[in-house]
């Protein structure tokens, strides 16, 4: 077996034009796809060019040559399965997995009458941080003792930083930049709840991010998005909670229901649902079908 890890693109080519896959069976992983991606997410493509076109056709002869190629949730299957042209059983679903060395569970830190939520990424479209700023601005409204941090740089950084140079928001921090695992950790430890995704895309409704994967490991109650793909584990008693995409409002209720239960002494057991969906020991299940 010769395994071809994220991304998988240019050993598949080097396999296939050097003959070395030659009775071998090669698995790869996608992770994701590609041209939704760059053309979606990242905006580095317009939608009908030619580089699209090319893009599509690269994924197509490259990902083909595998066998097997893993992706990540069943959203993603049935789009990889449509663009290559072949049957899902050839695309098994696996989990992105993250260090559990690193992401481990931390105890929750005291309430001091003020609820902190946090949040980080690259500020693509699907991360929906024009969400949060308007969950926030809707808070800050209403004088909620709520107080937001953002991490994060990139796409949407400058976007972000106009609105909110236009409408300060006194209950939000932002500390622009991309930050070590290490240094994520030590902002996670103050926190009470972490945010997933809201954007309104297709694609945000096909993925489980990796904060979601990161914040459920180290036991810290998550919000983030309705979708086919997590919702199904949603678990209010647990701390797992979802709410409508794009929606401001709908975000701030649920941040405001999720304070209420912290400060009457309610603690999340996210971790659980990790273990149970995402850990290693479920990866090492699921990959020793496929590879066996």
């Amino acid at each position: 077996v010769i395994f071809a890890p994220y991304p998988a693109y240019l050993s598949l080519l080097a396999l296939r034009l050097l003959r070395l896959n030659r009775g071998r069976r090669v698995i790869a992983d996608a992770f994701l796809e590609l041209r939704s991606t760059v053309v979606e997410d990242r905006g580095l493509l317009r939608p009908g060019s030619l580089g699209e076109r090319l893009l599509l056709a690269f994924q197509r002869y490259t990902l083909n040559s595998a066998g097997c190629v893993l992706i990540d949730t069943g959203a993603q299957q049935a789009l990889l399965a449509d663009v290559l042209r072949r049957p899902p059983s050839q695309i098994p679903v696996v989990p992105v997995g993250i260090d559990e060395t690193l992401w481990t569970p931390m105890p929750m830190p005291a309430m001091d009458g003020r609820l902190k939520v946090i949040f980080w990424g690259t500020l693509i479209p699907l991360h929906g941080v024009d969400v949060i700023a308007e969950a926030a601005r809707y808070l800050q409204r209403a004088d909620a003792p709520v107080d937001f941090l953002l991490i994060g740089d990139c796409q949407l950084a400058d976007h972000l930083a106009a609105a909110i140079a236009r409408q300060p928001l006194a209950n939000l921090s932002w500390e622009r930049g991309l930050l070590s695992t290490g240094d994520l950790r030590e902002r996670l430890a103050t926190a009470h709840l972490c945010l997933g995704v809201f954007g309104c895309s297709a694609k945000a409704a096909s993925v489980i991010p990796y904060k979601v994967h990161q914040a459920l490991a180290s036991n810290r109650t998550v919000i983030t998005r309705r979708s086919p793909e997590l919702s199904p584990l949603v678990d209010a008693e647990l701390g797992l909670f979802d709410c409508e995409p794009g929606d401001g409002q709908a975000l701030a209720e649920r941040i405001l229901e999720v304070g209420e239960r912290l400060r009457r002494g309610w603690l999340p057991s996210t971790r659980r649902i990790y273990d149970r969906e995402f850990s290693h020991a479920r990866l090492r299940e699921r990959l020793a079908g496929i590879v066996s």
